[in-house]
């Protein structure tokens, strides 16, 4: 009988997620995985994947095996990328009572605008304007597809673009207050991966 509580994991993975970065295709790479038993007594363990051409695991013989209480059972995780590009995949913890997943990713070569975390303006009349332009640059290792938003009294130009690795571009923000009062609004900075970056 195990004192761990129904809602509470038997196996710990070190560590909960696995991240390959910074890769080049049709090389080899690999981290280690480690399985710990959490209770007082021992319990089987199997560790299940997706058939992949890009991810295999390495482990006790069998794909199965008892661990003692306190104890780890580990794994080797290889990944060979067949392209410069994101990959996902998952493998699944499998004992008599629970079941759950560990997420591999992958992730390729990424466009990064070197944009600044905060842009300050100087004061403004109400119902005139003011404008700040900054250089961005690509210092990323791939092309940067990219969209730009904010709110009102702040505008952005432009609002998307393309820039190649090392290409650079002039972005404009301008401050149309329609009354008096402090403002502040987030720039969102969204790239064609789908992911997202706020700066104010």
């Amino acid at each position: 009988l195990s004192p761990i509580k129904l809602d509470r994991p038997i196996f710990q993975p070190y560590p909960s997620e696995l991240v390959f970065q910074n890769f080049i295709p049709l090389q080899t790479y690999s981290l280690p995985l480690l399985l710990l038993n959490n209770d007082k007594v021992a319990h089987a363990v199997k560790l299940e994947q997706d058939i992949s051409e890009q991810f295999y695991v390495v482990g006790p013989e069998n794909g199965s095996s008892k661990v003692a209480p306190g104890m780890t059972l580990s794994f080797t995780v290889f990944f060979t990328p067949q392209e410069s590009k994101d990959y996902s995949h998952r493998l699944v913890c499998v004992t008599p009572r629970e079941r759950f997943e560990i997420p591999i990713r992958a992730i390729g070569p990424r466009g990064i605008l070197d944009f600044r975390d905060e842009i300050h303006l100087p004061p403004c009349l109400v119902k005139a304007s003011t404008e700040k332009t900054h250089f961005v640059c690509n210092v990323g290792n791939c092309k940067a597809k990219f969209k730009l938003h904010t709110q009102s009294p702040f505008s952005v130009t432009p609002s998307s673009g393309t820039l190649s690795v090392g290409e650079g571009i002039q972005v404009t923000v301008v401050f149309h207050p329609m009354t008096v009062g402090d403002f502040q609004e987030d720039l969102l900075l969204h790239y064609g991966t789908g992911e997202t970056h706020p700066h104010s």
